[in-house]
């Protein structure tokens, strides 16, 4: 998943990763890719208009407190992660990166002090908490942890080890879904040119249920299609398949939504394919 080129322009795509990699007890390795996820995330961000810095923002207050308490408690591993992820960073393209450089003044500054604030963290985050707190904050990530472990471990949910690997399965299928069908086409006025993910709303096991998808087509038009997703695990507890449907697509971006309601239902303007069509 890491080299994968999808996750070059969707680096948000590494958060639920990082998460399952905690789920199954890898501290380090979540720290790696909570922070990667977030340097790159947050440099798209940068540049981006639209629903990038929402997905960060979600993100982060999403996978922060399971895995940051853990570099909090120990200087000398937050110190490792950091330096593997300026290392692995630096050694791979970053299209934002370069392209924030490119244009120079503000944007490379800003890109600037994001590598900053990430190579400062270790001396920061020993600092920040007092040990009570710290102490706190260990134990309720540890419960939710164990919350998670509890509720993916039951027959019929996916095994943590392979959620990376089918999530971007179905993040693949969704997205030919979407760049192939003729309602989505029509809202973009012809051929789709790029398609990415936008935001994931996680059902069992951490699997995607609904995927919002930022559409963009030849013509320059966007749109946001909303797409269903019915994961199958079997009886191993290994991913099988999923099925992807459209649910609607429509022009409101994440920012515009109302929260917690289903945009195909409480946007008026969002279009819904016919029956037979999804």
């Amino acid at each position: 998943m890491l080299d994968d080129p999808a996750t070059l322009g969707d680096p948000a795509r590494l958060f639920p990763a990082a998460i399952g990699v905690r789920t199954a007890g890898d501290k380090e390795q979540a720290g790696f890719l909570y922070l990667l996820a977030r340097l790159r995330a947050s440099r798209q961000a940068l540049l981006e208009q639209g629903d990038a810095a929402q997905v960060v923002s979600v993100m982060t207050m999403t996978a922060a407190p399971l895995i940051l308490p853990e570099l909090a408690a120990d200087p000398a591993l937050a110190r490792r992660v950091v330096d593997r992820v300026l290392a692995w960073d630096k050694a791979r393209p970053d299209p934002f990166r370069e392209r924030a450089l490119a244009r120079g003044g503000e944007a490379a500054a800003n890109i600037a002090k994001l590598e900053a604030s990430l190579a400062g963290l270790p001396d920061q985050v020993g600092t920040r908490l007092s040990p009570d707190t710290l102490r706190t904050r260990l134990a309720q990530a540890e419960q939710e942890v164990a919350r998670i472990r509890h509720s993916q471990c039951q027959a019929g949910t996916l095994d943590a080890a392979d959620l990376a690997a089918a999530r971007s399965r179905i993040e693949r299928d969704a997205a030919q879904l979407a760049a192939k069908h003729p309602l989505v086409q029509r809202q973009v006025d012809g051929p789709v040119r790029t398609v990415r993910v936008g935001a994931t709303e996680l059902g069992p096991s951490q699997l995607p249920r609904r995927l919002t998808l930022v559409v963009e087509g030849n013509s320059g038009k966007r749109t946001y299609a909303e797409v269903d997703v019915a994961p199958v695990v079997d009886a191993q507890r290994r991913f099988e398949s999923a099925r992807v449907a459209l649910a609607c697509v429509t022009g409101q971006w994440l920012g515009q939504r109302e929260a917690l309601k289903d945009v195909c239902v409480s946007d008026p303007q969002a279009v819904k394919p016919a029956e037979g069509e999804r």
